[in-house]
């Protein structure tokens, strides 16, 4: 069987703030948006991507857990990412780790361990 995406789902009390912290730091675009008896969401997609990887921010009111989860995003370039880093996180460092790649440790709005990272 052919896989065509994979899509992860936070659901989160933060909706607005998840929505826009990966917007923000990613360029997260819109691909779907509904408001309704069965809920609200939203899915963006990562341009360069395509649709290969889709994030789904669904509000609930409740808070979930999401302790020892991540979420990680290969970039070419950690020093240029950085470059593109709103205030609040220029104060983060990238730590090399010992299988050859850097790390830059980020937390999203929900306390998800996001990190980007280069292969060196």
């Amino acid at each position: 069987m052919s896989l065509k995406s994979f899509k992860f789902q936070i659901r989160t009390p933060l909706y607005d703030e998840s929505i826009a912290f990966y917007q923000t730091l990613f360029s997260a675009q819109l691909v779907d948006s509904w408001e309704g008896a069965d809920g609200t969401g939203t899915i963006l997609n990562f341009p360069s991507l395509k649709d290969a990887a889709l994030l789904e921010i669904y509000k609930t009111a409740e808070t979930t857990q999401y302790a020892g989860f991540s979420l990680q995003f290969k970039v070419p370039s950690l020093p240029n990412f950085m470059l593109q880093l709103p205030h609040q996180y220029l104060s983060k460092r990238p730590v090399k780790r010992p299988w050859g790649a850097s790390y830059l440790n980020l937390k999203d709005p929900n306390g998800i361990d996001v990190i980007v990272y280069q292969l060196l």
